[in-house]
């Protein structure tokens, strides 16, 4: 028989429990309390502004005195920001701020009542409930460093969707204007695609009527080292593409359409850039006071990424354990079993998921062979022959558990360290 013991996560009964049901413009709160064998319920509707809000709590905190409580604990289920008037109101007030989980919130309802249905009064009784058995989740305010590097994050990756838009548009008005067009995208959008755009605007009419002469000297006075079978090349796709023989009125629309999504999409990289610098300053910021490993010396892992991790993760020491930050990042497993049923063992996908796209991100350079986890990775997938993705969710949570274990012990990375296990390592030793 296996015996475990554990600490009652329960609130306490020395507190009155407000909880709320949060939605834009409105709040539902639900409150019991238990004396002189009897139940008292307190149900109120009130407004989701400032003012409300705080006049609501003030007659809360009178009514924790005459019950003959110490405190007041608030609780709500995240909504995407609506409910943080009310939490930024309590904590202001000094009240304990706690969430509950909207997965949580669902399925306990049905065990409540018996009934799929929702309604604000009903979700209210139900993080009344969460709340009493401990089933809450603590609301972190978060320091000022890491709250601006969370929003760069979210600004960044926004841009960079936008970036990607904007590049496909561009891609389908010069397939218009200029059919007979075969570079890639890296090509469009590097050094020599710019010079093209800035000089003619790929208008292959505008090409064919300066001559082969006159186009390869202006593409040379922009792009130095540009090469005269690429012009070549370039030139007799724009005479091809002039036996479509679009009109006038066409060519220009076409012309002042590819214009604009270019003068959009270098905005766009131009206030990326900026953002990028943010990140990586405020990643210097943090790794001088300890709380961002040095990594950024080792191939393929840049602060940038590293940054960003960290403005998704927050304070990596918040987190009690590895397993708690697994859990956060959604990377921790979840075992399908039951009987002689053996499921496939996934990650459970319950967490941030610009987190795990961030994480992604940062270790696929590192995936290449003579990178950090180069060797792992080929070695799982070629002589062992599991599935390249599974290879690389287990190569973000390696490098998260890192991230931690660095962070939380202080010491600088030791490739030895890194490549042998704890009783090699101290053998060497």
């Amino acid at each position: 028989m296996k015996i475990t013991t554990s600490t009652s996560t329960c609130n306490s009964s020395d507190r009155l429990i407000a909880s709320f049901d949060v939605s834009k413009h409105s709040l539902c709160f639900y409150s019991q309390h238990t004396g002189n064998e009897a139940t008292r319920h307190f149900e109120k509707d009130l407004p989701n502004t400032t003012r409300a809000v705080e006049q609501f709590l003030r007659k809360l905190e009178a009514l924790t005195e005459r019950l003959g409580l110490t405190g007041l604990l608030v609780v709500a289920e995240s909504t995407g920001g609506y409910e943080r008037t009310l939490f930024d109101t309590a904590r202001r007030l000094g009240h304990k701020t706690l969430l509950v989980s909207p997965e949580h919130l669902s399925k306990m309802g049905v065990i409540e009542s018996n009934d799929a249905g929702k309604t604000d009064r009903k979700d209210a009784r139900v993080i009344h409930l969460l709340a009493r058995l401990g089933k809450t989740r603590t609301h972190r305010e978060l320091p000022e460093i890491y709250r601006r590097l969370r929003w760069l994050t979210a600004y960044y990756d926004d841009d960079e969707d936008l970036v990607t838009t904007a590049r496909q548009r561009i891609q389908a008005v010069i397939y218009e204007l200029f059919p007979d067009y075969d570079k890639n995208a890296t090509f469009t959008f590097g050094v020599t695609g710019e010079a093209l755009f800035d000089a003619y605007a790929f208008d292959p009419y505008a090409i064919r009527r300066a001559g082969y002469s006159r186009f390869t000297r202006k593409m040379k006075r922009r792009v130095k080292y540009v090469r005269s079978e690429t012009l070549e090349h370039l030139f007799e796709q724009a005479r091809a593409s002039t036996r479509h023989k679009k009109s006038p009125l066409e060519t220009e629309l076409l012309t002042e359409r590819l214009k604009a999504l270019w003068e959009d999409y270098r905005r766009l990289t131009t206030r990326r850039e900026a953002q990028r610098e943010k990140i990586e300053a405020l990643g210097e910021e943090l790794k001088s006071c300890g709380e961002l490993p040095q990594l950024d010396h080792l191939s393929g892992i840049t602060l940038f990424n590293l940054g960003r991790i960290v403005g998704e993760t927050r304070p990596l020491l918040d987190f009690r354990s590895k397993r708690a930050l697994l859990r956060y990042a959604g990377l921790n497993l979840r075992e399908r079993t039951s009987g002689t049923f053996r499921g496939q063992t996934r990650i459970s996908k319950k967490g941030r998921p610009l987190l795990r796209k961030v994480l992604g991100q940062a270790t696929f350079p590192l995936l290449r062979r003579e990178h950090l986890y180069g060797p792992y990775y080929h070695r799982k997938t070629r002589e062992e022959g599991k599935p390249a993705q599974k290879v690389k969710v287990a190569v973000m949570r390696k490098f998260l558990c890192m991230l931690y274990s660095l962070t939380g012990s202080g010491e600088a990375f030791d490739i030895e360290r890194f490549t042998r296990c704890e009783s090699q390592y101290r053998q060497a030793a």
